[in-house]
């Protein structure tokens, strides 16, 4: 009887650190935003396990910067990361960074690298189609940071 319960110990032990040591995890692909005008290049990984800004913690990023390969170790601390949960970071880097490879390291582990895929955000002026008051002008941000665009879009409002 001792034995059988040995067994199942020792069976529910490697379940538990295999579980722990696979925890850490980045989706793929990683975001990449270029603002036009912008001095750097933001970036968000997803995934799971990447925990709470530690000692030690980092996140390691290699890429092309003037067509020399560079490698980049960004400290959790570091004030170039926005956000640091355990389902996603977010960091600036260098705004002429190519081809980003990204991996979250932490002492329980790291996780494989992934390919950053790049998003170019554009903004336009467009008071120079109409007066303030002309469509689509009517926006407003909600103290939420929440976006509210008149829907609609014509002077008359017959809805």
């Amino acid at each position: 009887m001792k034995r059988r319960q040995w067994v199942m110990a020792t069976g529910v032990l490697a379940w538990c650190v295999t579980a722990a040591d696979a925890r850490i995890s980045a989706h793929s692909p990683a975001l990449a935003v270029r603002t036009t005008g912008s001095t750097f290049l933001a970036l968000s990984v997803t995934g799971e396990g990447f925990g709470t800004p530690e000692p030690g913690a980092r996140v390691h990023v290699t890429g092309v910067r003037s067509e020399a390969p560079v490698a980049l170790d960004i400290p959790s601390t570091d004030s170039s990361l926005f956000v640091w949960r355990d389902v996603q970071v977010v960091l600036k880097l260098p705004a002429d960074l190519h081809r980003a490879r990204i991996s979250v390291i932490r002492a329980s582990g790291r996780t494989p690298r992934v390919l950053a895929r790049y998003y170019a955000h554009d903004s336009f002026d467009t008071t120079a189609t109409g007066d303030l008051h002309s469509p689509p002008t009517h926006t407003a941000i909600d103290p939420a940071g929440r976006l509210c665009v008149n829907p609609a879009f014509t002077p008359t409002r017959l809805f």
